[in-house]
């Protein structure tokens, strides 16, 4: 079923959340209240795309840089381990680096692979090649990178990978940590999605082709291990199920309207959120595929660079080209589609440890992904975001 975002009322450019209760402390450009805060990692290039592995608190950064007349790449590979702030709120990840690695072209995404303490390291590039090492450690160098295999299939730039988590039951503490499985969807300016089983081989296994122009992003469902959703330029927002070569669903945003990132809810499998090129956030019930003028949960001054659930689904963090970081309550959590706010221990824009549930930062540079760790302790996640002023950060949130 195909529905259209046509019926939607032109967004503001403000940034905001419905409802008297989430309005957003805002802070203007180079106000150091929360940054004096953060666990702050330099770059040499620019920092695109980030990953973590949480059962051993690694992260990885993938950064580009033009060097003569083509890009070049780099990884930094850092862990992310507990602060040890005296203060009770000050709860975010501390970040160090411990190593770089040189990649032959731009990096455009990373990823980790495998259900071990040394994971598959991936990374996609500008030449449509997936690169892949596997990982080892010592007392000196807790991961160490060794080149593996490289993956051939796309015909253009690379946008996005996506590694399935562990699914069912009987992997419940694996999902809970965050491990990560061995398939992969990565999509593609080429208009393809394609499925590689790195378990098995260096060959894609599926492939798909419903979208009419570049693929800007594919994830993973939260929940099923067979379905998937994308984004991309010609405006679709599209759900797929793996035995099937056709979209299950999707819908069409307005004419000239591009989906520029999206991420699917880590608990309720039939809700996905996307970002738009007109800075709009917004969350979609998928088994209606209904737009709803209240489902709209963050409006930024420009397009969305990124955007992500937290662990538990209940706040949602997304950046723009304005220089807009964004931290609101999912409006699926908030409308009581998962548990209330009372039974969560959070009430009035406040999480469980006191942070503040919305918030709105102007950064010195544009934000260009984020992604969350796991509750460093009860109620308490840590926020990790790069920026193009050559940063990585945590923060709580």
């Amino acid at each position: 079923t195909m529905a259209s975002a046509g019926s939607y009322a032109p967004a503001e450019k403000e940034l905001k959340q419905g409802g008297e209760d989430s309005k957003m402390d805002s802070e203007e450009p180079g106000d150091d209240r929360r940054s004096l805060r953060d666990s702050m990692i330099s770059t040499d290039m620019f920092p695109d795309s980030l990953a973590v592995f949480e059962p051993c608190s690694y992260v990885v950064v993938g950064c580009s840089a033009i060097s003569g007349n083509h890009w070049c790449g780099q990884l930094v590979l850092a862990s992310s381990s507990s602060s040890d702030a005296d203060n009770h709120n000050e709860n975010s990840a501390k970040l160090s680096i411990i190593q770089k690695v040189d990649h032959v072209t731009g990096v455009t995404d990373v990823e980790f692979a495998g259900r071990t303490k040394t994971p598959l390291l991936l990374a996609s590039g500008d030449n449509g090649i997936i690169q892949c090492w596997q990982t080892s450690g010592n007392d000196k160098t807790p991961i160490v990178p060794t080149p593996a295999c490289a993956l051939h299939g796309h015909g253009d730039i690379i946008t996005s990978l996506s590694v399935a988590r562990s699914f069912g039951t009987e992997n419940a503490e694996k999902k809970q940590s965050g491990d990560c499985g061995t398939a992969l969807l990565s999509s593609s300016w080429d208009r393809t999605i394609k499925l590689w089983d790195l378990a098995a081989s260096a060959v894609a296994v599926s492939s798909w082709n419903g979208h009419p122009d570049h693929v800007s992003q594919v994830k993973w469902s939260g929940l099923d291990p067979c379905t998937f959703a994308s984004g991309g330029k010609g405006g679709y927002v599209l759900h797929w199920d793996t035995r099937q070569k056709d979209p299950t669903g999707g819908i069409r945003l307005d004419s000239g309207v591009e989906c520029t990132a999206i991420d699917t809810h880590p608990t309720l499998g039939h809700v996905l959120l996307y970002g738009t090129s007109e800075g709009v956030v917004r969350e979609v019930d998928m088994r209606a595929w209904k737009p709803k003028k209240d489902d709209t949960v963050a409006t930024h001054g420009q397009a969305v660079t990124c955007l992500r659930y937290s662990p538990d689904g209940r706040r949602v963090a997304s950046a723009a080209e304005d220089n807009t970081l964004v931290v609101v309550q999912s409006i699926m959590a908030a409308s009581g589609k998962q548990d209330d706010a009372k039974s969560s221990g959070s009430e009035k824009g406040t999480t469980k440890d006191g942070t503040a549930a919305n918030s709105c930062q102007t950064l010195n540079d544009l934000v260009s992904a984020i992604e969350w760790t796991r509750p460093l302790r009860e109620g308490a996640s840590s926020l990790l975001f790069s920026a193009w002023d050559k940063s990585v950060r945590a923060r709580a949130a």
